[in-house]
């Protein structure tokens, strides 16, 4: 369902899913040495997997590591020695990106990002669930991977709509007035 929507509606080559039990042989048919930017969310095997796949002078953006939240590793966990040298002699860079280095910007970005989603400009995707009784099943849903976009649940009513368009209007509001001038 996912590799689909990201070829389909996100606009990308191609969609594999990293559980599948062939993962490693379809990367490699699929992207052989070709692969140029790398959103790690994950870590362990299937980042050392996609690394392999990876071209010179490429870019690995690291936003979390799920497969070692529960080891006593610290973040980023470190690269075994092979997928190690395969970042060296690609050139291939690493970047870890943390929300708090960047203290000063984010009301900046928050504002940018709000401006293009309002606009159309970046598209926003959601799964939801209506009421906290349901969370448990939103909960399953994403360990399942059947959902798109962030997994929402409700606490109230949702009226129809784009609630994502009306909560930023709300919030480029806040912003604008609090840069006016006294």
């Amino acid at each position: 369902m996912q590799a689909s929507f990201l070829v389909d509606k996100v606009g990308c080559d191609v969609g594999l899913n990293y559980r599948s039990n062939d993962f490693a042989k379809l990367l490699e048919k699929e992207c052989s040495s070709e692969v140029a930017y790398f959103w790690d969310s994950v870590g362990g095997d299937v980042s050392d997997t996609v690394i392999t796949n990876m071209k010179e002078h490429s870019t690995i953006i690291l936003c979390g590591a799920i497969s070692d939240y529960n080891e006593t590793n610290k973040y980023p966990p470190p690269l075994s020695d092979k997928v190690a040298s395969i970042v060296a002699e690609r050139n291939i860079t690493r970047h870890r990106h943390l929300v708090v280095n960047y203290e000063k910007e984010v009301m900046k970005a928050l504002f940018d990002l709000a401006v293009l989603v309002s606009s159309g400009q970046l598209t926003h995707f959601e799964t939801s669930e209506k009421g906290l009784i349901n969370a448990g099943v939103a909960y399953e849903r994403l360990m399942k991977g059947e959902n798109l976009g962030k997994m929402v649940v409700y606490m109230r009513d949702v009226p129809p709509g784009n609630s994502l368009k009306r909560s930023i209007g709300s919030f480029l509001g806040r912003i604008y007035n609090s840069l006016k001038p006294l």
